[in-house]
């Protein structure tokens, strides 16, 4: 597949970062999920990994994160028209990368030379020195350093799960999916029994979106517990959902995780004015019995537990 490439100077990211921030003053978190996820410490997952001075999705991001301490990686992963997992959010190449087109659509050999959008991408984003990486790659780079949490899109789990497999990080990788207790998606997935699983459950809304939904959280641990999960990711538009479900998914000695990346998805909180006040934004969370937050502002909220255990 012919792909359009617009390429202005190459610029390369900055990762120095502020003395002292690296680790956030904790110890250093075991390199295997379950047992983090058995730890009480509240877990800082990166979203895209580390992408304020790097692209999103990039080796670059994952170095940063890293660097900055934080807990685990999380990554997208979608595969090539001749079956290569890659690192990519998007269907197409068009808002991250210097190409265009659709990723399904097109050979690994046709990216040899497609560069990466600084941050969040876009067509004003400056271009990087960073390749579209694979997601072996990736995993080479974090083996043994980091965490990392695999968002595969459009049922490429059996080819991610080769290459974790491959490259010897099973231990080390949490896959989820959003599925019903008694999907063949999930009772069939190549991951199960090989890789740490995390079930997403969203509270049922007005406006259905299609996926599996609870109404509440009383009883989901139990439907669950012939996949052992490591943790539960919740998606709820607000608090009360909270409130009758996660002190039960806790005494089964699960993690629970939220996304505080969008108010429609973690209770109507914002990431902007949670930087600006963390304890209402996180801290309340953190009250409520979550485990892991997955956040664009992992550095922010490093320094944040660090603080909030220094009080």
């Amino acid at each position: 597949m012919a792909l359009r490439h617009n390429v202005p100077p190459l610029i390369v990211p900055c990762l120095a970062l502020a003395a002292g921030c690296a680790g956030g003053g904790q110890s250093p978190a075991p390199l295997d999920v379950a047992e983090r996820f058995a730890d009480p410490r509240v877990a800082v997952v990166a979203h895209r990994g580390c992408w304020a001075n790097a692209p999103e999705n990039s080796l670059a991001a994952i170095d940063a994160c890293i660097e900055f301490g934080v807990d685990m990686v999380e990554l997208d992963v979608r595969v090539t028209s001749d079956g290569v997992p890659v690192l990519l959010h998007d269907d197409v190449l068009d808002r991250t990368t210097s190409s265009s087109g659709s990723i399904a659509a097109t050979a690994f050999a046709d990216l040899s030379d497609t560069y990466l959008r600084m941050g969040a991408g876009g067509e004003t984003a400056a271009l990087t020195v960073e390749r579209l990486p694979t997601l072996e790659q990736a995993l080479l780079r974090t083996r043994g350093r980091i965490l990392v949490n695999l968002d595969v899109k459009v049922n490429a789990h059996d080819a991610a799960m080769a290459v974790v497999a491959r490259v010897g990080v099973d231990r080390e990788v949490l896959f989820k999916l959003r599925e019903a207790p008694g999907s063949n998606a999930l009772s069939s997935a190549s991951f199960l029994g090989r890789s740490a699983f995390m079930p997403i459950i969203a509270q049922c809304r007005p406006q259905p979106d299609g996926g599996y939904c609870v109404q509440a959280l009383a009883d989901v641990g139990d439907t669950y517990a012939m996949y052992n999960p490591v943790a539960f990711e919740l998606v709820f538009a607000d608090d009360g959902f909270l409130d009758h479900g996660v002190s039960r998914l806790r005494e089964g000695g699960n993690g629970v995780w939220v996304n505080t990346l969008y108010p429609s998805i973690s209770g109507g909180r914002d990431e902007q004015a949670g930087v600006l006040d963390a304890d209402r934004h996180w801290g309340s969370l953190i009250d409520a019995g979550v485990t892991a937050i997955q956040t664009d502002r992992p550095l922010e909220l490093v320094r944040y537990l660090q603080e909030r255990h220094e009080r």
